[in-house]
């Protein structure tokens, strides 16, 4: 159930859910490694890699054996996280060229091709940190893209996307960078937590403000507020005095 769940979360591209399905997976208790969870530990490289840039392992709970026994047969795998780390394209490839025919017989080929095009991503997105402006024949040249205009169909992805905010200038096919303002998603959760507690405040505010409106003695303060403003300081003594005595 989990393995299938992780894998139509991945059709869907939805790798957060992927992930955790896959971890789930691998963390249910269990005395033998079996080749289900095996398959679930490959896939949550290949997706952890492609979500995050990095891998992330099963939960720190899940057995040590399994973990240790998972870490040999995936061997391939965790020689291309190794790549991807060090952002090189010749060293993602070479590793990919290597465990083809393992990636194909796996039936993850698929995946390994979009973990190879996350770092086409990344890399670019790199290259903000570095330049302002560059063109996309250096682009191409600095990632490995093979040509200009791949580079510029990648950027254009990113910039709708949202994860790079860039503009082309088609006259001279330089790309100018822009200051990125995204907050990291541990900012974006807490400030969406703590709206979350704002508006819960507010509208318990607006019910007790509308209880205390339907208040009877409220209504009757405020009665005489109104009546002090506008007769004075005796008037509203004397309307005190009627309210008391009914």
């Amino acid at each position: 159930y989990l393995y299938y769940g992780g894998m139509i979360f991945l059709g869907l591209k939805n790798f957060e859910d992927a992930m955790f399905m896959f971890q789930m997976c691998i963390a249910t208790p269990a005395s033998v490694v079996s080749q289900i969870v095996v398959e679930a530990k490959k896939k949550l490289v290949l997706a952890s890699l492609i979500q995050h840039g990095e891998t992330v392992g099963p939960p720190k709970y899940s057995s040590a054996m399994i973990q240790r026994h998972l870490k040999a047969v995936t061997a391939p795998y965790n020689e291309l996280a190794t790549a991807f780390s060090t952002f090189s394209m010749d060293g993602v490839q070479e590793i990919v060229h290597k465990h083809k025919a393992i990636f194909v017989a796996d039936c993850n080929y698929g995946l390994v091709k979009q973990v190879m095009d996350a770092l086409y991503l990344r890399n670019i997105q790199r290259l903000t940190q570095t330049y302002i402006t560059l063109s996309l024949a250096d682009i191409a040249q600095s990632v490995k893209l093979p040509s200009p205009a791949v580079a510029e169909m990648y950027i254009l992805r990113m910039i709708e996307a949202g994860t790079l905010r860039a503009t082309i200038n088609q006259k001279d096919s330089q790309v100018s960078f822009q200051e990125q303002v995204t907050a990291p998603p541990e900012l974006r959760e807490k400030v969406s937590v703590q709206t979350s507690q704002v508006i819960a405040i507010n509208e318990r505010l607006t019910k007790l403000e509308q209880e205390l409106l339907c208040d009877p003695a409220y209504q009757r303060k405020m009665m005489l507020q109104e009546r002090s403003s506008r007769w004075g300081d005796s008037e509203a003594a004397s309307v005190s005095m009627e309210v008391a005595v009914e």
